[in-house]
C-alpha cells in the first residue's frame, strides 16, 4: 500500500480482492481431472508441461485464448493428477 497512491488505496484493495477471491480459488475454473500418470523417473517440469504446452510448441500455434485455455487446463490436470497420486509426498 506504500507504493499506491492514497487515492487510489480503495480500488488497489478491490482489486487485490477480486484477484484473491475470484481467481485463487479457481472460482471459474473447470474441475481438474485425472490424468495419465507421471512416468517413473521423468520430471515434475517435463511432465507438466510435456502434453498440450509441447505439442503447441512442436505445432508453432498462435497462442491465442483458445490455446491458452487449452495449455492452462492440461496443466492444471496433470498438477491435479501429481497431487492425487502424492507425488509431493515424496
Amino acid at each position: 500500500m506504500d507504493t499506491v497512491p492514497e487515492h487510489l488505496h480503495l480500488k488497489f484493495i478491490n482489486y487485490i480482492k477480486d484477484i484473491y477471491f475470484e481467481f485463487a480459488y479457481g472460482k471459474f475454473w473447470d474441475a481438474p481431472e485425472f490424468v495419465s500418470p507421471i512416468k517413473e523417473g521423468q520430471s515434475a517440469a517435463k511432465y507438466v508441461l510435456g502434453g498440450t504446452f509441447a505439442d503447441y510448441c512442436k505445432n508453432n500455434t498462435l497462442l491465442d485464448n483458445t490455446a491458452m485455455r487449452n495449455i492452462n487446463k492440461d496443466v492444471h490436470n496433470r498438477i491435479y493428477t501429481l497431487l492425487i497420486s502424492g507425488y509431493f509426498n515424496r
